[in-house]
């Protein structure tokens, strides 16, 4: 117990009080911890970042059970994310999804860092959804077999994809699994493998067809629908 530091994202906040707020924060020492913020809405205590989708530096005053905002010190803010409906709730979606992390995941970190920043630029909610679903089940520890038959082993005609069996299934093997076209199979071979797995592009038809094969697969493997993504999914 005692005051500790840490970064990290606010993927939630819930007020509660005239001035204070709940955060949920995914940090870069602990996971996603909750964070009882005193003060920071409209009292005389300011504080820019314990905002939503603010990346900060938090002393916290740790005790038995939970954790309290004694500074932060903001970083990087995506508050323009905000500005636009769509970009929100899948920002919203993005740290749903982190939020099921307790342990520390610099992969995730830096991954859901890019996310909302491409998201700012404008990039394209599909591909962005996409590209972030298929590397957090790799940093949640699920990667998708994508280059190679997971029946069979073998690197050509790769023309479906298996939730259940965890990647690609060849033509010859194919026992009804969902078709996965040629460009949109690259795309994921390419995201798995890039330093930067936001740099491509694709038809929009396929960039949705991209969006759908990453979302089941990690949906099925995160067991639960994320409570954002239905509501994401009605603006898209």
């Amino acid at each position: 117990m005692g005051l500790v530091k840490t970064e990290g994202i606010v993927l939630r906040e819930t007020k509660y009080g005239e001035h204070d707020k709940m955060l949920t924060v995914f940090t870069k020492d602990w996971g996603t911890v909750s964070v009882s913020a005193r003060g920071v809405r409209g009292g005389k205590r300011r504080c820019t970042g314990a905002g939503l989708f603010c990346y900060s530096r938090f002393v916290l005053f740790q005790g038995r059970n939970s954790y309290q905002l004694n500074e932060c010190e903001l970083i990087r803010s995506f508050h323009r994310i905000c500005e636009d409906l769509l970009t929100m709730s899948c920002g919203a979606y993005l740290c749903e999804i982190t939020s099921r992390e307790q342990l520390e995941n610099e992969l995730l970190m830096k991954l859901l860092l890019n996310a909302l920043a491409m998201l700012e630029e404008k990039k394209p909610v599909w591909q962005v959804k996409g590209v972030f679903e298929l590397r957090a089940a790799t940093g949640l520890g699920f990667s998708p077999h994508v280059f190679r038959c997971v029946r069979c082993g073998n690197e050509e005609q790769l023309t479906s994809f298996s939730c259940e069996l965890g990647g690609v299934v060849c033509k010859k093997c194919q026992k009804g699994e969902m078709n996965i076209s040629q460009s949109v199979l690259r795309a994921m071979q390419y995201v798995q493998m890039a330093g930067n797995p936001f740099s491509f592009s694709l038809a929009e038809d396929k960039t949705e067809e991209f969006s759908a094969i990453c979302e089941k697969f990690l949906i099925h493997y995160l067991e639960k629908q994320p409570k954002t993504l239905e509501f994401l999914k009605s603006l898209l």
